[in-house]
């Protein structure tokens, strides 16, 4: 960003050119603190709160219900409790956005250094 402040350009054409490269450059300064921003951040503890609570609540409730067999109210209850640690997982999963099996592409980014490559 330095290196454009510096320019000097000689013409009305390498004006344009100047304020264009530096707009590109601000957005593109502003999109990287952005996702520095949402790589620190995490899931709030209230939304742990409670969707632990609801996936406790949801198993406790499952045992409530009248099943004829045992075998029956077991696997009832164990495919809500289940169910519940899907949920859990995919959480964990994306609260990282920018790492992990779920990450963020790079591309875009590639896609603007090549752009800007292209422009010089």
């Amino acid at each position: 960003m330095h290196i454009a402040a510096d320019l000097k350009p000689a013409g009305t054409a390498n004006d344009i050119r100047q304020v264009m490269l530096s707009l590109s450059l601000v957005r593109l300064s502003d999109a990287r603190e952005q996702r520095l921003m949402a790589a620190d951040t995490t899931v709030p503890a209230v939304v742990w709160i409670v969707t632990l609570m609801g996936g406790a609540l949801t198993v406790a409730f499952a045992s409530l219900l009248g099943v004829p067999s045992l075998g029956m109210h077991l696997a009832m209850s164990a495919a809500m409790a289940i169910s519940g640690a899907l949920v859990l997982i995919m959480i964990i999963a994306r609260n990282n956005p920018f790492r992990g099996d779920f990450r963020a592409s790079a591309e875009p980014f590639e896609q603007v250094i090549a752009q800007v490559g292209v422009s010089e």
